[in-house]
Parts: structure tokens; sequence; C-alpha cells
């Protein structure tokens, strides 16, 4: 897969890529794979009552840790464009936009229904709910709205997700893919921190978070001279859960230097989701990002002051105007954390 793009994402991982998710087994797509290639969810054609796709034939299996199986009525089974149908209708609670859902998953061939991998017996995967998420195209719009508890049936044309090197042997781009979705449970997602106020330490920057997500914070240093430690600094204590170790953590955030305070070198706003999503804990994050969010929870915003040596390092990171003794601020709201 590709690396990420040159944006704080990247800058905070060090050498990493995104995973290859339809091949890794989770729900989500690559921000740079065919997924979404031409911006947000794909459109999705509902099933009707009639033609080749409702008459796909759905086998549960054995029990809870065995995936289902299906059968095609025609080999091989090819759509035009992404559909989905309802095999059966929830109970619990809607699942509503924006939220997070945990799903069993199992991935079919269209050429002869061979499966090609399930979460069944396993973990559940999640997916985002929402505009400009990078959920498989057709998911959104199968459980949007559908209670949890919900089955699902989605066929995908292969080019809509996968490249030539992912396709498994016996397929090409113009077959399809199918999907049997089971959802397991929803949460209702952040889109700001959201909990009780803290007033912060003296000595510390002030913050200006604007309510519009695409912009940037703004800070205000008391001093000229920066602080000599690496500190987290909770604004908003959120009531969420707390962030583990190993988790995704999904954040809205902005970076500038101490010295040019008025200068954000990097903001979640400049991305289409005004958010960003990172593994924590696991070193792949600036030290102070690894050592800070753990333990924080949810709903949190949180004022990070990173030293140089908790940060980039005394070669700072140039394309960023980051210099080697530069101290770093950020400001960030902890939206999200699961685990994959």
């Amino acid at each position: 897969m590709p690396t990420l793009q040159r944006s704080l994402r990247s800058r905070l991982l060090v050498g990493a890529v995104l995973p290859a998710a339809l091949l890794t087994g989770t729900l989500a797509g690559c921000a740079d794979a065919p997924a979404n290639s031409s911006g947000g969810t794909a459109t999705t054609q509902a099933a009707s009552a009639s033609g080749d796709f409702a008459k796909i034939t759905v086998t549960p299996g054995k029990d809870a840790a065995t995936a289902p199986t299906i059968s095609l009525p025609t080999k091989p089974f090819r759509v035009q464009e992404t559909q989905h149908r309802i095999l059966k209708e929830g109970t619990g609670a809607v699942i509503a936009e924006p939220s997070a859902v945990t799903a069993n998953w199992a991935r079919y061939s269209g050429v002869d229904g061979a499966a090609m991998g399930s979460s069944y017996g396993a973990k559940p995967a999640s997916l985002h709910i929402e505009p400009n998420s990078d959920a498989v195209p057709g998911f959104i719009d199968a459980l949007k709205g559908q209670k949890v508890g919900t089955q699902a049936l989605v066929a995908v044309p292969a080019s809509k997700i996968l490249t030539e090197s992912q396709l498994a042997k016996g397929m090409t781009l113009d077959d399809t893919v199918l999907f049997v979705l089971d959802v397991v449970s929803a949460r209702p997602v952040l889109t700001k921190a959201t909990g009780t106020a803290v007033p912060p330490k003296a000595g510390l920057p002030t913050v200006d978070v604007p309510d519009d997500p695409t912009k940037p914070a703004t800070f205000t240093v008391p001093s000229p001279t920066p602080i000599k430690e690496t500190l987290v600094q909770p604004l908003i204590v959120g009531t969420g859960p707390k962030v583990e170790k190993g988790q995704t953590i999904r954040v809205r955030y902005t970076g500038a230097t101490w010295r040019t305070p008025d200068k954000p070198f990097d903001y979640s706003g400049k991305t289409p989701k005004t958010t960003a999503e990172f593994p924590i804990g696991v070193g792949q994050l600036i030290k102070a990002w690894d050592n800070t969010i753990p333990g924080q929870t949810v709903g949190s915003r949180l004022l990070v002051i990173v030293q140089p040596a908790d940060g980039y390092g005394a070669d700072g990171n140039p394309q960023a105007d980051i210099k080697g003794d530069d101290v770093l601020i950020f400001v960030m709201d902890i939206l999200d954390a699961w685990s994959d």
C-alpha cells in the first residue's frame, strides 16, 4: 500500500503505511486505495426484488463463530455498480450518522462464491458511518439507518476496492466482491471535545479552538521563551472510555511551534474528513503523543507541549519549518478510540 501523504499524519508516523484494509480484514478502506478514488462513498444501487442479486442465497454458519456461506445463481456473478440487500433486520439501537459500528464480516469471490476471509470466531471489525468515510463503498448506504443486529449483503465491483496486485487467484478487476455484514454494536462518534472544562496551569499557552472543524486552532504563548518540559494539560476532560495503548484514535488537532504560534504547521481541518486517525502507544508516533495520550479519556481536549527530544529530534522537520530546537504546541480533541 502507498505511504501516507505528507501531512502531520505522516510526520508523526515513523515510516508507517496504511493497513491493507481489504487484505488484512479491516472494514475500512485505505485512504489512498481505489475504494474512494472518486471521493466520498460510491453510489449504491438498492437491490430490487428481482435480478440475480436478489437470488443469491446466504446460509448461516453452524454457530456464531462460523461464517455464513453463499450460493450464486450464476457464475461468475458480476455487478456494474455497488448493491446492497438487507438479509435480516436488527432490533437494537438505530445506526445514526455519525456513528462507529462493529460488525462481523465475511468476504466472497463473485467468480464462484468461494470464501475470501472473515472475522467470525475472531474480533469484529470497526467502521465509521459518516460523510467522507474510508469504509468500503456500499457499507454506509447498507447500514445507515438500520439497527444493531442487522445482517446485510453487499456486492462491490472489484475495480472499486482492489488493485491488480490485491486480486485473489482467478479474479480480474471486472469481477465482483461480496460481503456479508452482521452488526454487533454501534456507538455515537463525537465531532468535538465534550466534557468538563479544566482551567489550565499558569505559564502555558492559551488556545482558541473554532467551532468550524475546517479551521485551525490559534495559540497565544505567555512568553517568547518556551517551557522546558514535555507535558499534557487537559483543557476539557471527556466522559468516554480511557484510551489504551494499541488502540486507534481519532483526533481533531492543530500543531504549531512555540517560536511561531500564529503559524500552524499542520491541522486536521485541511483534510476532507477534518480529523485524523493514528495507532497509539505502539512506537509509530512521536514520543510525546505515545506517552501522553494513553490514559486520557474520549471526549477530552488536550494541550500538549513537546520538547525536541520527544518530537522530531535534533534534525527537526524542515518541510514543516520545524527547527531542531523548536518546542511544539499541539491541541487535540480525542473523538473516538477503538481496537482493530
